[in-house]
């Protein structure tokens, strides 16, 4: 087909648009798709109708695309689906952009995508009128040993729409200029500067539909949620649990932080949780409140779960969950948590949310692994000292809790049939079904298995497998 024949009228203006594998591709897409494509590893193609582009594959190198003042631009009406792994290590000092955005579109880093900068670059930029959307994917802004503080992971003036997935920094996670919706997922900053969600300028709104809003830093006052500068805006809470350190709930100094022009509200299910950290106490008594402060009040309180792992319990209407606090310990009677199941990091940690955990390699592994929804299970192997009995809990992209896996080692030294990656004195201590705590099957996608199992020398030892469902 010639250039000729590919082009159209659209509202008396003439288009030009190129054939690409036998589509017909306005040249503006074909710009982008030239673009991403030139980076090695990564593949870029666009669906029939033109306005979707996925982009796939690896790349671990990265030393940014689009960054500082050469943007990659989406079109009106174009959605880069964004399915690759794409991560890189920048080391100037000064800051800028790792992956820049500009155009009327949308970027979507969906499930399987990941985007992670180490250093002070802000990971995901973009100007007002791009809109970013994280829909099952990641993105990671990470340290570089020795530093304190990494860039945003999100930087944008314009709409963001978090649905599930993980958005995470040791600075600011999100700093938005414009509009921000938070439906589901996680977004946490957990760093030396740790704010998860920053909104600025004229206008600003943060809604909170759903997900978990963490803020662990090393300082304890700094804030999940903060709305700064003098310009009025609006935070809205309506769902899901914002918890932080700090001396209150609404203020100055508080979980959620605004200035005197803006306007918040907390209804529905929306759960904010305070920890006045700072008191220095590491022990609390399970069904207490001590050093707590919640909205709605007396919503949230310490607890001790089934499994041993120490930390708050939060009940809210539907809204049912427990946050895991390390370094503090619960003592007393266990409670039954059995909805959504998060992890805080302590105030030393520069680690990420439900972060896996890896243990000595090859001591706990999951086979088949990706495993297929109609094959019945995936079973976990463990090669090492005899074990006791234990729970694992399953968790999906998003940080929910999908069911829990009773492993046990009865038959040390059996050799199971699977070989592949599996050493000969690996042995099957338990079985997920794929199936939820309803009975359901899984969909597909990632699942995150953790649990700590303790050994017969009585040594205890944290261990995680991420299993694919396709």
């Amino acid at each position: 087909m010639s250039v000729r024949s590919c082009m159209k009228l659209i509202s008396a203006a003439v288009v030009a648009v190129v054939c690409w594998a036998g589509t017909a591709v306005a040249t503006d897409v074909q710009t982008l798709l030239d673009r991403l494509n030139a980076l090695e590893g990564l593949e870029a193609v666009v669906n029939t109708a033109g306005d979707t582009v996925t982009l796939t594959g690896t790349k671990t190198d990265a030393e940014g695309m689009g960054g500082g003042w050469d943007p990659h631009i989406i079109p009106e009406g174009v959605t880069l689906m964004w399915q690759a792994e794409y991560s890189g290590e920048y080391l100037d000092e000064h800051g800028g952009y790792f992956l820049n955005f500009h155009g009327l579109g949308t970027l979507n880093v969906a499930e399987g995508g990941k985007i992670e900068c180490s250093g002070r670059l802000n990971v995901v930029a973009s100007n007002q009128d791009v809109t970013i959307i994280v829909s099952g994917g990641s993105i990671v802004a990470s340290l570089i040993e020795g530093d304190s503080i990494s860039g945003a992971a999100i930087d944008s003036y314009g709409t963001i729409i978090i649905n599930s997935g993980t958005v995470t920094a040791n600075g600011a996670a999100i700093a938005s200029g414009g509009s921000l919706t938070v439906n589901g997922g996680t977004i946490s900053a957990n760093g030396f500067d740790g704010r998860a969600i920053y909104a600025f300028g004229s206008g600003a709104t943060i809604t909170i539909n759903g997900g978990t809003i963490i803020a662990g830093g090393k300082r304890q006052w700094f804030t999940p949620v903060e709305l700064a500068g003098s310009s009025a805006g609006t935070i809205d809470v309506s769902g899901g649990v914002i918890f932080g350190h700090g001396d209150a709930v609404v203020g100055s100094s508080g979980v959620i932080k605004l200035n005197a022009a803006s306007t918040h509200s907390i209804t529905g299910d929306g759960t904010v949780i305070a920890w006045n950290s700072d008191q220095g106490v590491t022990e609390y008594e399970s069904g207490t409140s001590d050093d707590l402060l919640s909205n709605p009040a007396n919503s949230a309180e310490w607890a001790l779960l089934e499994d041993g792992r120490s930390g708050i319990a939060y009940t809210n209407g539907a809204n049912i969950g427990f946050i895991e606090v390390d370094g503090v310990t619960v003592t007393g009677n266990t409670t039954a948590v059995k909805v959504i199941d998060r992890e805080i990091p302590n105030n030393n940690s520069d680690v990420a949310v439900i972060t896996p955990v890896t243990i000595s390699a090859g001591e706990f592994i999951a086979g088949p692994n990706p495993v297929g929804r109609s094959s019945g299970g995936v079973s976990f192997y463990w090669n090492g000292r005899r074990i006791n009995d234990a729970v694992l809990t399953v968790f999906d992209a998003s940080g929910n809790v999908v069911n829990r896996v009773t492993i046990s080692d009865v038959e040390a030294g059996f050799k199971p049939a699977l070989t592949t990656a599996t050493s000969i004195d690996s042995r099957v201590i338990g079985t997920w079904d794929l199936t939820d705590s309803r009975g359901r099957l899984a969909s597909e996608g990632t699942y995150l298995v953790r649990g700590t199992v303790t050994t017969s020398d009585g040594k205890r030892e944290r261990v995680s497998v991420l299993i694919g469902v396709r």
